[in-house]
């Protein structure tokens, strides 16, 4: 496996974060009342029936030790308070856990190992991992409710804004029925992009709230644009005159580097939406986009969301592409909920074609959501790995906030010096991952250790689109922007 997977796969579910979270309680009445109830744990499991360069012997042994083990997850949304948790068990007892509770202004993280700390970024196990989280994309469509009306008040300051009655279609979402445009000169716009900008963090940074090192990389790039030619914002507006989404096209160009940008979306609460983002460069073959699609659909005791997304980028010459397309289906009967569909993704990364299917058969009932998801990964043609995870999820009582009086005060600190404050955590849970590995057979453990040794992902870029071994996009591009006025999407 690439290790460029753990990005696609955080594009996967970033989409199911997104329009699942914002669809949950008209897609599954009862997996909203499961969260609504307290704290949502998840316990997952894994077996496989395939698995590249594993003969049956090992592959059995392998299955044996991973019957054993099981990833615990949990999410609670309480207010301003926000708790997460993860918890590695071996034989039903805890090897190793972390417990994440957000407020408003800090974050802290409470170890196994008894050690606390609280951050104003990243939360101390993304410290220690140097792994950062997932967007939060589900906040987007109620962060630009929120924030129109303030942007568009600030917009007709510096120009009185266009009004026509013409429908614009916006795929899912119900058609606009008006549209307001905000036409702004090169001079107008660089004047009232540093209000514009200080609209705009607030809400990036809580979607981009698990991945502080995204969105500081967000912020220098807002912060440092300047735009040429004619800049125009369309506010969407549905038939009650309520804002449902924008469209925004000009020049932008950070440092040397000008593209050509596009925004384009909407959603409907209850139905779907669409957004997009488009960024070819003026001059060259450079180029970024990405869209996302959702769309639900309410029966009759049936409800069905399907999700779709698209990545491309080109850079220096080098083309890598994703798609992922999914289906989720609930059928409900009384009090019971039965989960099915499919979800397919695609990438070529580097020339390397690859392949993801998950196919859930999940039931949610009074004793929770139970079931399996079937996996398979194709390299090529070639089936590399075939397995099943298995599934419990149930509402467990929510905790009292957790005391912060004896933990590490991070705040303030550097990146470097916070991550090297927490790296006393690193030494108990090597020692967790050394004593699971020693658990394992011997001819399984050396056959995974040498499949991990060899393969590629070792050495590939970590995160997709933003971070990792590749620096962002947003700055590793080297520079980056430019935008003049596109055609609209349909």
């Amino acid at each position: 496996m690439q290790r460029m997977a753990n990005g696609m796969l955080s594009l996967f579910l970033a989409v199911m974060l997104f329009f699942c979270g914002s669809a949950r309680a008209e897609f599954s009445p009862g997996l909203s009342l499961m969260a609504d109830q307290g704290v949502l744990q998840v316990e997952m499991g894994l077996q496989f029936s395939e698995l590249d360069s594993f003969s049956d012997d090992a592959l059995a042994a392998l299955n044996g030790w991973l019957n054993r083990v099981r990833l615990r997850v949990s999410a609670m949304q309480s207010g301003s308070r926000e708790l997460s948790g993860c918890a590695m068990l071996l034989d039903g007892s805890e090897m190793f856990s972390a417990i994440i509770q957000r407020e408003t202004a800090e974050t802290l993280t409470a170890f196994s190992t008894g050690n606390a700390y609280i951050t104003d970024q990243a939360d101390a196990l993304s410290l220690l991992s140097g792994v950062e989280g997932i967007p939060d994309f589900s906040l987007i469509p109620a962060a630009y409710f929120r924030l129109a009306p303030t942007l568009y008040a600030l917009l007709g300051t510096v120009k009185e804004p266009k009004h026509s009655d013409e429908n614009t279609s916006i795929k899912n979402a119900a058609a606009s029925d008006a549209y307001d445009t905000y036409t702004l000169t090169e001079e107008e716009m660089n004047a009232v992009w540093p209000q514009i900008a200080k609209i705009l963090l607030p809400e990036i940074q809580a979607v981009l709230a698990n991945t502080p090192e995204q969105y500081l990389a967000v912020q220098t790039l807002l912060q440092g644009l300047r735009f040429t030619g004619q800049c125009r914002f369309k506010r969407f507006l549905d038939k009650g005159g309520v804002d449902m989404g924008l469209q925004f096209t000009g020049n932008a160009g950070l440092g040397e580097d000008v593209r050509k940008v596009t925004l384009f979306g909407g959603f409907t609460p209850g139905r779907g939406g669409y957004l997009s983002l488009s960024l070819p460069a003026v001059k060259g073959g450079n180029l970024l986009k990405v869209t996302f699609t959702g769309k639900l659909s309410v029966q009759d005791r049936k409800n069905v969301l399907s999700l779709s997304g698209t990545y491309a980028r080109t850079l220096d010459g080098q083309k890598d592409t994703a798609t992922l397309e999914a289906t989720l289906n609930n059928a409900i009967s009384g009090d019971a909920e039965t989960w099915s569909g499919k979800a397919e993704l695609d990438t070529k990364i580097g020339g390397n074609k690859a392949n993801w299917v998950w196919k859930p058969a999940l039931t949610l009932d009074s004793g929770g959501l139970h079931g399996e998801i079937a996996l398979q990964k194709k390299s090529g043609s070639r089936v590399t790995a075939k397995g099943t995870m298995t599934v419990n999820a149930a509402s467990i009582a929510e905790s009292p906030p957790f005391a912060a009086d004896s933990a590490l005060d991070l705040r303030g600190k550097t990146p470097g010096e916070a991550k090297a404050a927490v790296q006393q955590e690193l030494a108990p849970m090597t020692g967790m991952l050394l004593r699971l590995l020693a658990e394992m057979p011997e001819d399984a453990r050396a056959k995974l250790t040498h499949a991990l040794r060899n393969d590629d992902w070792m050495n590939a870029p970590a995160v997709l689109p933003l971070n990792g071994n590749e620096e962002s996009i947003l700055q590793n591009e080297e520079n980056q922007w430019l935008v003049s006025e596109e055609v609209e999407e349909p």
